[in-house]
């Protein structure tokens, strides 16, 4: 599903993308199954060029090979990187490099004691929606370690997501991307209030939300708000429209269902 496929889905009922989307993805969806191809949209996508291309290169890829080091000069007090350490099949490895070391190992999302020390309160490693492994900032303290100057460390890619239970009853997260922008919707702090434009991009949402905790106002959680015609209309957090949400969402509180404001 790519990106313009999904926020057309999202329209729901109320438009001809909504339908229109879900159209185009299941009969891609039903050919790839009948053909057996397996196709890649997004980011999955460029990672998939990006492989491609080297394989045409024939420039030969480590898996399961993670850095745990830089190679410096030894004889030089400028400590200029010459290559990398790694752990394969168990030996410790040194790749020398004839350029220069490029490090595009992700960030920190899953590192707590990072995410305390640089991004601002609170934070919590289990809101990130990045994978489990490979996001542990690992690369940036072997860098800084070698006296490499960090900057923008209290920057994120940072967007209002939701938790929502599974079947299991594992909380879920659910980037709000697309949902809190639909008419009818409006996201209001802990008090009640609306605080932000909820069709402002999701990383100037993300500053307001953090801006506000700042100074002592209580944003994070915060909630949307809906009536039945904008639930009847489009589709939130996967489910369609004029769907109920799971009752499991209801019974953890963590979708709230009134017949009035005051109630709510």
């Amino acid at each position: 599903m790519t990106t313009t496929e999904a926020i057309g889905m999202t329209f729901g009922l109320r438009d001809f993308r909504g339908p229109l989307s879900s159209l185009r993805v299941l009969v891609r969806n039903a050919k790839a199954r009948m053909t057996g191809a397996k196709e890649l949209v997004n980011g999955r996508a460029l990672v998939g060029q990006l492989l491609l291309a080297l394989k045409q290169r024939h420039v030969p890829i480590w898996l399961s090979a993670p850095l745990v080091g830089l190679e410096t000069e030894q004889d030089s007090s400028s400590g200029r990187v010459i290559g990398v350490k790694v752990l394969r099949e168990g030996s410790l490895t040194a790749v020398r490099a004839r350029c220069g070391v490029v490090l595009a190992t992700g960030g920190f999302a899953r590192n707590q004691e990072l995410r305390e020390r640089y991004l601002p309160s609170p934070t919590d490693r289990e809101w990130s929606v990045s994978p489990a492994d490979g996001q542990d900032g690992d690369a940036i303290t072997i860098a800084e370690t070698n006296g490499a100057a960090l900057d923008l460390m209290d920057r994120a890619w940072g967007f209002p997501a939701v938790q929502l239970p599974d079947k299991s009853g594992r909380l879920e997260l659910f980037p709000a991307l697309f949902e809190r922008m639909k008419p009818g919707v409006i996201t209001v702090d802990g008090a009640g209030q609306r605080y932000a434009d909820e069709t402002a991009t999701y990383e100037d949402t993300w500053n307001t939300m953090y801006e506000r905790t700042a100074h002592g106002v209580d944003t994070i959680p915060s909630w949307m708000v809906f009536d039945q015609r904008a639930k009847n209309r489009y589709t939130f957090f996967k489910i369609p429209p004029r769907v109920p949400f799971p009752k499991r969402w209801l019974a953890g509180g963590h979708v709230v269902k009134s017949d009035s404001i005051e109630q709510v």
